[in-house]
């Protein structure tokens, strides 16, 4: 048994509780941690029996709190499970799908306010979006710490294995102050599936050739102070799947009696991680090491289709942790290798040579975090303050020419205050950042054939403030939340020195400013599992970076200016057996602002749709769990005119899926298997990614659930 933190309020989870507040006594911090750990060992004995069976599908781990006079057990209701009171607006996405078959990407789209631009089908280059921003000013991290490059920015979702991670909790506006905050429209923190126990496996196969399996296992001593997870995943897809050319906008088949077949999308992939963790009376140290690798096509758009490209893509990561035996100091390291490879020997990516070209990008982040909790009486104070430095290289080689190294440091300094008041029913959080970035930035030469010069630096340095505050106008079920933030991005190197494929260098770019505010209710209906939260946002980006075309298969990054982005978002859950009900709808409008061009400004904002709805429903009539999805996007544009005739229409998806559950007999004592099947897109519904090629229509998952 465990408990697991969320994240709340920007500092690192630790094993404490919180303050009663239907309680007239005051909780004694020391107390309360002793109750805690006594729980976690003989909950039953010690802390009190809870209400609900222990296999009760959802149980929470109840947590104690000690007053003066009273003991009181608690447990994570629905709202903090899904909807957890942190800086931002948060919402956890439970990753271990029973459901086979599903990638990072289709999980995470279901999150109001956060959009997936996909560049092809499954296993395509997938860039997320929160609140209308670019995929740079999205932060991605695993565990509270950044996997996005000075290269890129942007993080490709595909290139994550779902297999590896538990849960994802996406943060729209603010950003936790421990998770960076600097250059963000919000966060996707994906927390690693270290808590797993005993032997599990799973085994999925689908339409096109869709086949791929996860195994691990995982001990741990009878007190849990040492644990060790290992496994192993892997993936292939063909990919191949016939359509009829025509044009998206208007839906015109361009040739009505011809058949393509699309070619050039498969990919195989697999990966492996190893963590450890070993916890006493002085603290807690773990440990992890892992690796990933992708081999596959690279097909093109729908007007410059690449029949023989191939990509390769490696990573290499560990990390190192340490805390103290209150959690309050936090130590961790992180490195990591990645390799890419490019093989267009047909010189039909871009324009540039035609051959191999190799990519390393190298990563080594260390972070120091101190989280102090203070009891005032009447209020609690809680501290973060930390330190964190990165170190980053880059080189390329293309077709056999090497180009210049690039290197960046960066050093960070971060605080945080949370101050919560029982008797006003109040809690404010401001937060701070200061960054600075030092990059090898040579200037651009005088002619264009001279070389760069080298040991020429640019340094940088942005500050980020941000304030939260939350309010209960009926404790326990109205809360008020409100938000504001400002923060820096720098360019990245792409955006700066371009990179093979038709990417274009602009050494002149400036720095993008982030300005963000939102407020938001959330309802918990009293004696029914029910939640209900609607936010209204705002975002301004100032100077901000989109690429234009700049030539025959090129485009390079300019800032246009301003873009403003404004909308709504509506999240829900309902659950009352038989039936559980999730939804979510987005409206926002993203569009361009006073800039550079005239002519831009008023349009919306390309690949952003106006509209997206989500509904998950399910039965549950005891072993067997029939499901039903809808999810709607409106149209989007896929250019920066607004022209009618570059839009992506308007989609309708419909999922229908049936699980059968099996406990015991051939599969185990005190083991339990899934089987479930699932009909992707039920009415064929013809799609397109945001580069006009067709999506597969009807599809067909199964899998298999062992654990």
């Amino acid at each position: 048994m465990s408990v697991r933190g969320t994240g709340s309020r920007g500092r690192r989870a630790r094993p404490r509780t919180r303050r009663s507040r239907q309680s007239d006594g005051h909780a004694r911090s020391a107390g309360a941690i002793l109750c805690l750990a006594l729980a976690l060992s003989a909950p039953a004995t010690l802390c009190g029996e809870t209400s609900a069976a222990p296999d009760a599908p959802g149980l929470e781990v109840a947590v104690a709190a000690v007053t003066l006079d009273t003991m009181v057990v608690h447990g994570r209701g629905l709202a903090e499970r899904y909807f957890p009171i942190a800086p931002g607006v948060a919402t956890v996405v439970d990753l271990d799908e029973e459901r086979g078959g599903a990638d990072l990407a289709e999980l995470l789209a279901r999150v109001a306010g956060l959009q997936l631009r996909r560049y092809g089908g499954l296993g395509a280059q997938t860039v997320p979006s929160i609140r209308g921003s670019s995929g740079a000013q999205v932060q991605v991290l695993v565990d509270g710490l950044p996997l996005a490059d000075a290269q890129n920015g942007a993080v490709d979702i595909s290139q994550l294995p779902l297999e590896r991670y538990a849960t994802a909790e996406i943060y729209r506006g603010l950003v936790p102050v421990g998770f960076g905050g600097i250059g963000g429209a919000g966060a996707v923190n994906l927390q690693t599936r270290d808590r797993a126990t005993g032997t599990g496996a799973r085994l999925f196969a689908g339409s096109h050739g869709d086949l791929g399996a996860r195994a691990h296992h995982a001990t741990a001593s009878q007190d849990g102070s040492r644990r060790l997870l290992v496994l192993a995943h892997g993936r292939r897809i063909d990919n191949r799947y016939d359509f009829s050319p025509r044009i998206p906008a208007a839906q015109v088949d361009l040739y009505p009696d011809t058949t393509w077949t699309r070619a050039n999308a498969d990919f195989a992939e697999w990966g492996w991680l190893a963590s450890g963790a070993v916890e006493g009376d002085r603290g807690l140290a773990r440990a992890s090491v892992g690796g990933f690798r992708r081999d596959g096509g690279r097909p093109g758009p729908f007007n410059q289709p690449s029949p023989h490209a191939r990509v390769r893509h490696e990573r290499l990561d560990a990390r190192l942790g340490v805390a103290s035996a209150g959690r309050e100091l936090s130590l961790d390291v992180t490195l990591a290798r990645e390799d890419g490879e490019l093989n267009d020997h047909h010189r039909e990516v871009g324009l540039d040579p035609a051959g191999t070209n190799h990519t390393r990008s190298e990563d080594l982040l260390a972070r120091l975090v101190w989280t102090p909790l203070h009891d005032l009486g009447a209020a609690e104070l809680g501290l973060t303050a930390g330190l964190d430095g990165r170190l980053q290289w880059y080189r390329a080689s293309i077709a056999g020419q090497e180009q210049p190294r690039r290197n960046r440091r960066t050093v960070s300094a971060f605080a945080s205050a949370s101050l919560d008041v029982p008797s006003l029913r109040l809690g404010v959080t401001p937060q701070w950042r200061w960054q600075r970035q030092r990059d090898d930035f040579p200037p651009v030469p005088d002619l264009p054939w001279l070389p760069e010069e080298e040991g020429v630096e640019h340094t940088q340095d942005a500050v980020s403030p941000a304030i939260n505050a939350t309010f209960a106008l009926v404790p326990d079920q109205l809360l008020v939340t409100a938000h504001w933030h400002h923060t820096v991005r720098q360019p990245t190197w792409v955006e700066l020195f371009g990179e093979p494929g038709g990417l274009v260098g602009n050494r002149a770019l400036e720095p993008e400013e982030i300005t963000g505010r939102d407020v938001g209710l959330r309802w918990t209906l009293p004696g029914r599992e029910a939640v209900l939260r609607a936010t209204w946002f705002d975002q301004i980006t100032e100077k901000t970076i989109l690429w234009y075309v700049s030539g025959l298969g090129q485009s390079r990054a300019y800032n246009v200016g301003r873009t403003l982005a404004e909308g709504v978002e509506l999240e829900g859950v309902w659950q009352h057996r038989p039936l559980e009900l999730a939804i979510s709808a987005t409206w926002q409008d993203a569009r361009h602002g006073h800039g550079q061009d005239p002519v831009h400004h008023g349009k919306r904002l390309p690949f952003l749709s106006e509209w997206t709805v989500f509904g998950d429903l399910a039965l549950w009539l005891g072993a067997w769990r029939p499901g039903l999805r809808v999810h709607h996007e409106s149209e989007s544009f896929t250019d920066l005119y607004n022209d009618p005739d570059a839009r992506v229409a308007a989609r309708t998806l419909i999922d229908v899926s049936l699980a059968r559950t099996f406990t015991g007999g051939i599969w185990g004592d005190d083991r339990r298997a899934t089987v479930s099947a699932e009909v992707v897109n039920v009415t064929d519904e013809r799609l397109h990614d945001v580069e006009g090629y067709p999506l597969p229509g009807r599809s067909v998952r199964l899998s298999l659930h062992w654990q």
